[in-house]
C-alpha cells in the first residue's frame, strides 16, 4: 500500500504545474516583505521553498509509515506556536491535535496579533514560549496551569495540552489529568471486592481507547480527503452550470 501511495502522490504533485509567480503572489498574501527582491533573488527563494517542501513531505510520510507498522510514538510532546491572526492556522484550537499522530501528547501556544512571519518581530516572546512551555507540560497541570492564560491580557498565553497521558481541558491555559473513579464501597453494592490483582479491584491501567479517539490511520484520511474532493468538485460543477442553465432557461444573466 505505500508503494502505492507514494506513486500516487508523485503523479498528482502540484508542485511542478505552479509558477513562481504563485510564490511570490502567496508570501505576498501572507505579509512578506518581498516587493523589494529582483527577480533572481525571487526564483532563489522560491527555489529553497520547493525544496525545503519536497524534503519535508517526505519525512513526514516515512514517518507516518513507521508509526503505521508499529514504531513508537514520540514521548517528547509536540508543541504548537501560532499566531492568531495568522490566516494559515484556522482552527488551530483543534488542529493541533493532529501532532498526535506523531507524538504522544501535542499542546498550543497562541502569540496574541501575530501573523504568520512572527519569528521577526515577537523574538522574546518566542524565546519565552520554548523554555517554559516545554518543562510545564513535562511538569504536569499544576505547571502548565501557570503558564499565561488567554483571559490575563498577555501578549501570548498557553492554550490546552492534549494526549494519552492528560485529558483536554475547557479552561483556557490549563490542564488535568483523568482522576480515577472512585470504585464503589462493597457494602453498599452488595459486590465483594476482588483481590487487588484483580480484574475488578485495586488500581488498573486506564483503557487508553477510552479517550484516546479513533486512532488515526491513512484509510480513515483517504476516506475523508476523497469525501472533500468530490464536494470540491459537486460545488465547482454547479458553480459553472448554474449560470450556464439560468442563461439558456431565461435568456439574461
Amino acid at each position: 500500500r505505500g508503494r502505492v501511495l507514494g506513486l500516487l502522490s508523485r503523479i498528482s504533485a502540484l508542485d511542478p504545474l505552479l509558477s513562481d509567480r504563485v510564490y511570490f503572489t502567496w508570501l505576498r498574501s501572507m505579509g512578506a516583505e518581498v516587493g523589494d527582491l529582483d527577480e533572481a533573488q525571487m526564483k532563489f527563494m522560491i527555489g529553497n521553498m520547493r525544496a525545503d517542501s519536497r524534503a519535508a513531505e517526505a519525512y513526514f510520510t516515512e514517518a507516518l509509515a513507521e508509526v503505521e507498522a508499529g514504531g513508537a510514538l514520540l514521548k517528547a510532546p509536540v508543541i504548537s506556536v501560532i499566531g492568531n491572526r495568522d490566516p494559515a492556522t484556522d482552527f488551530h484550537e483543534e488542529r493541533y491535535r493532529e501532532w498526535q499522530m506523531l507524538a504522544e501528547r501535542s499542546a498550543l501556544a497562541v502569540l496574541d496579533e501575530a501573523g504568520h512571519f512572527f519569528l521577526k518581530y515577537r523574538a522574546r516572546e518566542l524565546v519565552e514560549i520554548i523554555t517554559r512551555t516545554h518543562p510545564a507540560v513535562l511538569a504536569g497541570p499544576d505547571a502548565a496551569g501557570e503558564l499565561p492564560r488567554e483571559a490575563d491580557d498577555a501578549s501570548w498565553w498557553f492554550h490546552e495540552v492534549s494526549g494519552r497521558d492528560s485529558a483536554r481541558s475547557g479552561l483556557p491555559g490549563g490542564v488535568r489529568d483523568e482522576e480515577p473513579a472512585e470504585a464503589p464501597d462493597a457494602r453498599s453494592t452488595g459486590v465483594p471486592a476482588a483481590d487487588a490483582d484483580g480484574p475488578r479491584g485495586g488500581t488498573h491501567a486506564p483503557d487508553e481507547a477510552s479517550d484516546s479517539g479513533p486512532a488515526p490511520g491513512m484509510g480513515r484520511f483517504l476516506a475523508v480527503a476523497f469525501g472533500q474532493l468530490l464536494s470540491i468538485t459537486g460545488s465547482a460543477l454547479t458553480e459553472f452550470a448554474l449560470p450556464v442553465w439560468i442563461y439558456m432557461e431565461t435568456g439574461s444573466m
